[in-house]
């Protein structure tokens, strides 16, 4: 089970010793997608949780880096209010939680998004999953505008 929730609520423990704060990371976040001309009205926070429940289990409880699939973990995230797939482009920017296979703590990286009917479909690669981490979706529409 996948838990999302909007905005950043929760600094892992590989990024806290650079950022305080939830907001101080979220910030970091959208201060990269805006270097990439998107405006921060077009910028969405999620914090995304894998949990997991074991036979016999009652509740959920986050899960395992051995729990992701070797070829990472698919979502599909749904298009927020207002945005549709066929006037915009979906991109994640994804912070790793720590270091992880020589790719440092804090390095952000942006997945391949594709857009499909339900919402924007992105993987996460598997080792990146091993720590939580927050992803930032970003839409920018594909016209021009002048």
């Amino acid at each position: 089970r996948m838990d999302l929730e909007t905005r950043i609520s929760k600094v892992p423990d590989g990024l806290i010793s650079d950022y305080e704060t939830p907001g101080a990371l979220e910030g970091r976040l959208v201060e990269e997608v805006v270097k990439r001309g998107v405006a921060p009205g077009y910028i969405t926070s999620y914090d995304l949780t894998l949990l997991s429940r074991g036979e016999g289990d009652s509740g959920w409880q986050r899960a395992e880096a051995s729990a992701v699939p070797s070829a990472g973990l698919t979502v599909t995230m749904p298009y927020p209010e207002g945005i549709t797939g066929d006037k915009y482009n979906g991109v994640v920017a994804y912070i790793y939680p720590e270091t992880i296979n020589g790719v440092e703590a804090g390095t952000v990286v942006y997945l391949r998004a594709t857009k499909t009917d339900d919402g924007i479909r992105f993987t996460i690669p598997a080792p990146a999953m091993a720590g939580e981490s927050p992803p930032v979706i970003r839409h920018r529409s594909v016209f021009i505008r002048p």
